[in-house]
């Protein structure tokens, strides 16, 4: 029981950050928007298409052969929903939603 417990823990985090990717966020835009089809709209979608998160196999590898890996998650997380965030400004006009924003939910370090 005492071992399910930190694999459970482990997978619902790695649930959390992986829940939007790129590509998905790119598919599921307005495309009614006035910004959807500006330059800057078309290139993050552009490169959304090709957006690589280091592999799901190199990650999962990471996470379990390092005592850090919870830090290269977490920082794959942020990369992420910063690149979600200027893909949402550059395509949408809408405010940036509290699930991709990085500052969300940040807390102070001390």
């Amino acid at each position: 029981m005492r071992r399910i417990l930190p694999i459970c823990g482990l997978l619902v985090a790695l649930g959390g950050c992986m829940s939007t990717s790129p590509p998905d966020y790119a598919r599921g835009l307005d495309a009614r928007d006035p910004r959807f089809n500006s330059a800057q709209c078309q290139d993050m979608r552009k490169q959304a298409a090709t957006y690589d998160p280091n592999t799901v196999g190199q990650f999962a590898a990471g996470m379990a052969a390092s005592p850090f890996g919870g830090v290269v998650a977490s920082a794959e997380n942020t990369r992420r929903k910063r690149f979600l965030t200027a893909m949402h400004q550059a395509c949408s006009t809408r405010p940036v939603p509290d699930e991709i924003d990085p500052n969300k939910g940040v807390r102070p370090a001390f």
